[in-house]
């Protein structure tokens, strides 16, 4: 089994890399902020509901 020569570091390739992971966390913030907006709009509506029940 021949191992793989390390790829070269080409500075296209890591401006390349760090696109990607800045589109990443970029995407991954945007689900996170729609996410817990949802949790805190569904937590609203509950207290809302049970304020309304009592």
């Amino acid at each position: 089994m021949s191992s793989l020569p390390p790829l070269p570091a080409s500075p296209s390739m890591t401006r390349h890399m760090q696109r990607r992971g800045e589109k990443l966390r970029q995407a991954a913030a945007r689900y996170l902020t729609r996410h817990h907006r949802l949790v805190k709009d569904k937590v609203q509506l509950k207290l809302r509901i049970r304020f309304f029940l009592v």
